[in-house]
């Protein structure tokens, strides 16, 4: 006992000599020293030894911007790919409940609204001349009545393209080329049906046919697309 008492001093003389060395003599506030001769030194913690720090992610500098560009190629990509051809043809019935222009209509089956575009033909557009008088037409026809709706396809817009067909069996778009508030479309060419009524519209000069040239939807819209 007596032997380390006597060695306290010279422990303590040591490490104040080793700290003089290192240029730490000035800081001599870790040492403690007390009456009975012991000697005591606490160490200084390191900060990351008193609170756990969290380990650095290390992201590179263009990781999120990428990310960012990567989806929008993505929805951008999706936006492009065409919709799916149907299958095959089906037919559901409902009311017209909304007439958009000559050869547009909303169609509501149970709960659900389907946006019709009728198949075959292609009526003057409203900005055009008679395109308020073929929307008034078919809003005489169809407006309210239960008709059978023959799904042939969906266009780049969502909408059902197909046959109606009116409560006493007729069919619209026929009516409608019939009244001469319709163009036969280029896409039934191959329809003789449509090219008979078209004929004999033209001869009779009804409805747009009473204009000498009268300017086609697919024209109007063509030049109005490169204006904008």
């Amino acid at each position: 006992m007596q032997g380390a008492v006597s060695t306290a001093p010279e422990c303590t003389r040591w490490v104040r000599e080793e700290r003089m060395r290192s240029g730490n003599a000035a800081d001599d506030r870790s040492w403690t020293g007390s009456e009975s001769g012991r000697l005591g030194y606490t160490f200084p913690r390191h900060p990351a030894e008193s609170e756990e720090t969290p380990m650095p992610q290390i992201r590179h500098p263009h990781h999120a911007s990428w990310l960012k560009r990567g989806g929008l190629l993505v929805v951008a990509f999706a936006t492009l790919l065409p919709l799916p051809a149907l299958a095959r043809p089906f037919t559901f019935s409902g009311s017209v409940i909304s007439v958009h222009d000559g050869d547009t209509i909303s169609v509501v089956s149970r709960t659900h609204v389907e946006k019709v575009r009728l198949a075959g033909i292609d009526c003057p557009e409203l900005r055009q001349a008679f395109g308020p008088r073929a929307k008034q037409f078919t809003s005489r026809l169809a407006f309210g009545q239960m008709v059978m709706v023959r799904v042939r396809d969906i266009d780049p817009q969502g909408r059902k393209i197909g046959d109606v067909t009116l409560p006493d069996g007729r069919s619209l778009s026929r009516e409608l080329v019939a009244a001469g508030f319709a163009w036969r479309s280029t896409k039934s060419s191959k329809n003789k049906e449509l090219a008979r009524l078209e004929r004999d519209a033209r001869r009779m000069k009804r409805g747009l046919w009473a204009d000498a040239h009268p300017e086609p939807p697919w024209e109007f819209r063509r030049v109005n697309k490169a204006e904008r």
